[in-house]
């Protein structure tokens, strides 16, 4: 085993550096990931205008409430860190489908009532669904 190492001393560091490397790229990753679940900020917008924003790190119980949407009223749940589409008359039910949405990326979205709702995270301006 001595030969070995000494005979690939070179390829050993090089593996090990490229091993920490990889590795300690993932913290950042970890720390972002876990970041964005507090302070989240929930807009709506109907057809581009923005509607309405919520805090959902302030939210303590879960609550519904609506909005007009182009072509019919809407139901939004929201808890803590989360929010949901609960009732729409449109005939997909795509945005009913999500269910709660808790990470910035991905909006929840209502072609049928031109309603968008956009989760942002506290210092981050991107956009997601989880």
């Amino acid at each position: 085993m001595k030969e070995f190492a000494k005979k690939h001393k070179a390829d050993l560091i090089i593996f090990g550096c490229v091993l920490a490397l990889s590795l300690g790229g993932l913290i950042p990753f970890f720390i972002y990931r876990n970041s964005n679940r507090n302070g989240l900020i929930a807009s709506i917008y109907r057809q581009g205008e923005l509607l309405l924003k919520i805090d959902l790190a302030e939210e303590k119980e879960e609550r519904t409430f609506e909005i007009e949407g182009t072509k019919s009223k809407m139901e939004i749940a929201v808890r803590r860190n989360a929010i949901k589409v609960a009732h729409s008359d449109c005939p997909t039910q795509y945005c009913v489908h999500m269910d709660y949405v808790s990470s910035p990326g991905l909006p929840i979205v209502c072609a049928y009532n031109g309603v968008s709702i956009v989760l942002e995270g506290g210092d981050s301006s991107s956009i997601v669904v989880g």
